[in-house]
């Protein structure tokens, strides 16, 4: 018996020509700018654990990107604050990990994180390209 196809595409940048088209298309401008933001903060805090591990197994500090230094103020504020609790160890980890990830949502979605591709911030980009996939109209202001 064959596979059924896939529903919708898989998930891709907003910016890029293969943007995930079904998604941008099903879900209001908003939605989709705090979607992105998440997947960006979920993935930037995956990198930063995977930075944390490898700093371990290595015995070795590798430079910090700006955004570490948000997850890390983040992480150890939670931590300290659980630190009284009895909770085992692996959920203060859990707990103090989502935390963190969430302050990185709030840099990427406020604007504090610029993206690397036009240096605006995230909202702006994933803006355009929601505006850019739904047919709207939106003007580019010229760099000073």
């Amino acid at each position: 018996m064959g596979q059924r196809p896939p529903t919708k595409p898989a998930k891709s940048d907003a910016g890029s020509e293969s943007a995930d088209r079904y998604r941008i298309a099903t879900v209001t401008r908003e939605a989709y700018i705090q979607g992105m933001c998440q997947e960006e903060a979920a993935a930037e805090a995956a990198t930063i654990r995977n930075k944390f591990s490898l700093q371990t197994l290595l015995d070795r500090k590798v430079m910090a990107a700006p955004t570490e230094q948000i997850y890390r103020d983040a992480y150890i504020a939670q931590a300290q604050a659980l630190r009284p609790s009895n909770m085992v160890e692996a959920e203060k980890i859990a707990i103090s990990a989502k935390k963190a990830e969430n302050a990185l949502f709030v840099a990427f979605h406020d604007g504090t994180i610029k993206n690397g591709i036009d240096r605006t911030s995230y909202p702006t980009y994933y803006g355009r390209g929601w505006d850019e996939a739904n047919g709207v109209a939106t003007v580019r202001m010229p760099k000073p």
